[in-house]
């Protein structure tokens, strides 16, 4: 598992570039009002190509790793639902379109955006496959060349001078650039080129069997999304600039967490028929990801102004209050993780559905009542109420499911740790030095409790395993 969770953390990594490290230039070099021009739009693109997603990629990395002598038609079956997909996410593109925000950078904008989103969500598809093989590597070489071409074009251009509308037909390029990288991949790994299955029976098959995926999908991406969109309206673009800068926070914080879950998803997978080892193996990724999660907050919390500082010009100063908020925000999404992944191995996908719909509309509505009242601590705290809603929604399922809480008390003690500390997180002006003092706890606390010395050892002895024998035998020895 270390080996696998390596190898994706550098897929998923790599493939994040574009939403941390390359954000953080672009809101450098443009200031928060230019920087939201671009992103307004970014966020709209990113929400209907989830219409083509369709939730194939946790929905193909099941099925292709349960059975992966018929990746070739599992494949074809979900590729030919995605071309037919395209109609009405064009359609829906072009209503969405009529009614962009006055400029004349946005429509431009919107175009180029959504067709970057569109080349790529099929390149990461093609992807996905070979994560479902166990080829880590591959997957891993592929996002490292496809992304650092895409980091590096991008960056150049817009250290040069180019605007957004230039920017965004870079993106384009590049993604067309990951999209034959990952069909040489995937036909190096399935031993031949993906085909198109088109007929009546399979595609209703497919779109029936992958509703409950595409809508939990959708409604994952709007609550990533949503606030962006309210802010528009209430704020104005300078707000969503200063707002994203800080999701690109939270996205970095969140990096580890993305690359350790597809590695306990599909270890999960493999142990789906016994419920006891599910259950055992679920509290353990309960568990990291509660540590994980504090190990975050805590970081955020600390040093939030100095990130701040770093990363993004003066323009950014007031961000430095939110990031406590966002790093609150990191803790509250790697807590419940666990549950939901559990019940899209039972089948119970339908619910994580329904679940998502009704937190997504609570959502909506604190962020109507609270943006126009705080502004953006508005928007962070309905997302935090909302996620953890939706935490807890899935935990009384799977507990239904499968009788056990999938917690233990390790990971019960390292929540009551961070909910001690929030007044240091909601209070502005809280002094730096207590912030720091409360955040190094914080972070040692998910080092030494959220892992247990039998695991510490277990990571020593493979990283020394891996190292050259003269050297391994020096460390031990000493």
């Amino acid at each position: 598992m270390l080996r696998d969770s390596f190898l994706s953390m550098i897929s998923t990594g790599v493939r994040l570039i574009s939403s941390l490290a390359l954000f953080v230039v672009l809101a450098h070099v443009w200031g928060p009002t230019t920087f939201g021009v671009f992103t307004y739009p970014y966020a709209l693109a990113a929400i209907l190509v989830r219409i083509v997603d369709y939730g194939f990629t946790l929905q193909i990395a099941r099925d292709v790793g349960r059975s992966p002598e018929r990746t070739h038609e599992i494949v074809g079956r979900a590729i030919g639902a995605k071309l037919v997909l395209l109609l009405p996410t064009l359609v829906v593109s072009a209503v969405v379109a009529m009614h962009l925000p006055k400029g004349p950078s946005y429509l431009a904008l919107f175009v180029l955006l959504v067709l970057d989103a569109l080349v790529g969500s099929f390149a990461l598809f093609l992807n996905i496959p070979l994560r479902a093989h166990g080829r880590f590597d591959r997957e891993a070489s592929i996002s490292t060349a496809a992304n650092l071409l895409f980091f590096g074009a991008t960056i150049g251009a817009a250290v040069a001078g180019a605007g957004p509308v230039t920017v965004a037909a870079i993106f384009v390029l590049a993604r067309c650039a990951f999209l034959v990288l990952a069909l040489r991949g995937y036909v190096h790994v399935a031993g031949g080129r993906p085909r198109v299955i088109l007929d009546r029976a399979s595609l209703t098959g497919t779109l029936t069997k992958g509703f409950p995926y595409a809508v939990h999908m959708v409604v994952g991406t709007l609550f990533l999304q949503v606030d962006t969109l309210v802010i528009q309206q209430v704020m104005g673009a300078s707000a969503v600039g200063l707002y994203q800068g800080g999701m690109r926070l939270l996205f970095g914080a969140l990096l580890v967490g993305d690359a350790l879950h597809n590695v306990f998803f599909a270890s999960l997978a493999r142990v789906a028929h016994d419920p006891r080892a599910l259950g055992k193996l679920a509290t353990q990724m309960t568990r990291h990801f509660v540590a994980l999660g504090v190990v975050g907050f805590g970081v955020l919390l600390g040093a939030g102004h100095l990130l701040v500082n770093l990363l993004f010009s003066g323009k950014f100063a007031s961000l430095g209050e939110l990031v406590p908020l966002f790093g609150l925000l990191v803790l509250v999404r790697y807590s419940g993780l666990a549950y939901g992944a559990v019940l899209t191995l039972a089948e119970r996908q339908a619910v994580r559905m329904l679940a998502a719909i009704g937190v997504l509309a609570l959502n909506v509505v604190l962020d109507l009542v609270l943006i126009p009242r705080i502004g953006l601590r508005g928007a962070l705290v309905a997302s935090a109420v909302a996620d953890l809603t939706l935490h807890l929604v899935c935990a009384t399922a799977s507990w239904f499911q499968y009788r056990d809480l999938m917690i233990d008390r390790r990971s019960v003690a390292l929540l009551l740790a961070a909910v001690a500390v929030l007044p240091t997180a909601f209070v502005v002006g809280t002094e730096p030095l207590t912030r720091a003092l409360v955040a190094t706890a914080l972070v040692l606390s998910g080092a030494v409790i959220g892992v247990t010395g039998e695991e510490w050892a277990s990571l020593s002895r493979r990283v020394i395993g891996r190292l050259p024998s003269r050297f391994a035998r020096g460390l031990t020895v000493s």
